[in-house]
């Protein structure tokens, strides 16, 4: 148990349940010897049974999500590095099951929150079950585990009011943040448009840590595990977002399962990034640090695997009688521990005196986040800005929302300048010293969603508004376009009870016009007869059929008003086909 103290005019110190104040909250035990951080610590399992409320609730982290099972393949074998049973024999597939996830909001929240995805794998191997636990961000807020509670609990409601949830938008949050260094180059990727990902199928995984492969001979090699979505990347805008979320606050959770259940189940490829202790020696930061990342500009991931996925999960009933062990029931009485054919942890030496401080290698905190906010295009970067202006103006506190302005001072001064204005601050503060001077990295073009982008619109889905009297020939053209990329396509109508084109065929609608908003759909088209805005506002793709010109007009889009972005679909086949390419810039 942990428990706090006042101590006359000092600020309170933090005690154990036996009454002794703790010395260092956020430090693991580590030797001099550049060796992993250890876990001999009695601070850390006692801060950790903070949580433990959290984990029987509905408000434990990760609590909203949506599971799918499929199966994973290898292109080759990587049995000279690993022994590992996913990763043994070309051709092989293994059994998954796959958790996609927000963390900070309950089980009721909606999907389009601005937070970090979960991205956890569960592998039925022939020796047992494996978890590859990760994310859609490749690094994360803190260096040390005893933090992660008190991070859990900042971002979570405020106690004392139960409010707000699903998202950071609030003083505990940013309070914590600005007294966390190490957290910023996290925080420069949930204010980017990764935390508001279009769709799970659109956006990638992350092994997050440096992990080991060892191979038969007990020889070590670091990997680092990246999920590479095979229908490129994508994100909404944050307006997007909010509309998503109150037009449809399951938006990411049914595009899962409707893209599963009508055949086009999303695929993913784990590329690895392998090297070996003289490259961990020669890399500007420890590659042990989880707020840092190895740039694939400078160590190339290759893909090896592929994940697919094949049907949506539904709960399963438990069917087993104990969970504990040693048990003694069933014929055998087992399952038993298995020394030789179990686990065996990699030998290493270890030197140095047992201490608990901070690596000095784990110091710098501000290289990389500058590194992220480089290699964003300009509009990304505006996003950042936005995003940042938005949190930070929902708290209440100046001197929180200062010294999250300070920080930021250490990344970008223009960055830090334009939240400062946009908070109506007279101007930056003085930056926070920071614990090691920060260096300037070359920019990475893999950090940008726009630069990473598809190069079709397969997996996208179009929109059609459609009324009675819809040219039939320009919908038959458009939706045969539509599917032979791999997409899928929508009508919309005044009504759900459907409509009946030029042909006199009825049309099944999909959408009434009210509850199938733009911002559903990756883009859009008008089929109209001769008897909205918002697609504009995001700059989405408008394709234009026979006597759209009349809702334009309406709405105020004159020629004058309108760019390479509307599209005039025509009625044949090639027209369509040319709209449908041209969709494939998404914006």
């Amino acid at each position: 148990m942990i428990e706090v103290r006042r101590s006359g005019e000092l600020a309170p110190s933090v005690d154990r349940a036996a009454g002794w104040p703790t010395p260092h909250f956020f430090s693991s035990f580590t030797s001099t010897g550049d060796t992993p951080m250890a876990k001999s610590s009695t601070e850390k399992p006692a801060k950790q049974t903070t949580t433990t409320p959290l984990t029987v609730t509905a408000e434990t982290h990760h609590a909203r999500g949506f599971g799918v099972k499929g199966y994973f393949e290898n292109y080759d074998s990587l049995s000279g590095i690993t022994m590992a049973d996913p990763f043994q024999r070309a051709g092989d597939r293994t059994d998954v099951f796959v958790r996609f996830s927000t963390v900070a909001g309950n089980k009721g929240s909606m999907d389009l929150a601005r937070d970090v995805r979960g991205f956890a794998v569960k592998f039925y191997t022939r020796e047992g079950n494996w978890d590859l636990v990760g994310n859609n961000m490749p690094v994360f807020f803190i260096q040390v585990t005893m933090k992660f509670p008190d991070l859990v609990h900042s971002v979570k409601q405020e106690p004392d009011r139960e409010f707000p949830q699903a998202q950071s938008a609030h003083d505990n949050f940013w309070d914590f943040i600005s007294l966390t260094p190490e957290a910023m180059h996290m925080i420069t990727w949930t204010m980017s448009d990764q935390a508001i990902p279009r769709s799970f199928r659109f956006m990638e995984g992350f092994g997050v840590h440096t992990f080991r492969f060892v191979n038969a001979d007990s020889k070590s090699t670091y990997v680092k595990f990246h999920w590479k979505p095979m229908l490129g990347m994508q994100s909404v805008v944050w307006n997007e977002a909010v509309k998503i979320n109150g037009a449809d606050p399951d938006f990411h959770r049914r595009d899962m399962r409707n893209a599963v259940t009508s055949g086009d189940a999303p695929a993913w490829e784990l590329s690895v990034q392998l090297f070996d202790d003289d490259f961990a020696d020669s890399f500007d930061f420890d590659v042990l640090d989880a707020t840092k990342l190895i740039p694939e500009d400078i160590l190339p991931v290759k893909p090896r695997h592929r994940l697919h996925q094949r049907s949506a999960a539904a709960r399963s009933k438990f069917l087993w009688r104990a969970n504990y062990e040693p048990k003694s029931w069933g014929a055998d009485g087992g399952p038993r521990e298995d020394p030789d054919e179990g686990f065996r942890s990699y030998v290493e030496s270890v030197s140095g005196d047992k201490r608990r401080v901070r690596p000095e290698s784990f110091a710098d905190h501000f290289s990389q986040a500058r590194q992220f906010f480089s290699s964003q295009t300009p509009v990304e970067q505006a996003h950042i800005v936005d995003a940042l202006v938005f949190e930070l103006s929902k708290v209440q506190t100046p001197r929180i929302r200062e010294r999250v302005v300070a920080q930021l001072v250490n990344i970008d001064t223009g960055l830090a300048a334009d939240v400062a204005t946009g908070l109506g601050m007279p101007g930056a503060p003085e930056r926070i010293e920071p614990a090691r001077e920060p260096i300037d990295l070359d920019p990475s073009p893999a950090l940008s969603i726009l630069l990473s982008g598809p190069d079709s619109f397969e997996g996208r889905r179009l929109g059609v508004l459609v009324t009675n009297g819809a040219d039939a020939k320009t919908l038959r053209s458009m939706r045969a376009a539509v599917t032979n990329v791999g997409a899928q396509m929508a009508h919309i109508a005044p009504t759900i009870s459907g409509v009946v084109d030029s042909d006199g065929n009825e049309l099944a609608v999909d959408e009434e016009i009210d509850g199938g908003p733009s911002v559903l759909f990756d883009a859009v088209a008008l089929v109209l007869s001769a008897d909205g805005a918002d697609a504009h506002v995001h700059c989405k793709f408008v394709g234009l059929g026979p006597n759209a010109e009349v809702l334009l007009l309406a709405a105020g889009l004159d020629d004058s008003r309108r760019d390479a972005g509307y599209v005039d679909v025509g009625s044949t086949q090639k027209s369509s086909a040319a709209f449908v390419d041209a969709l494939a810039a998404l914006r």
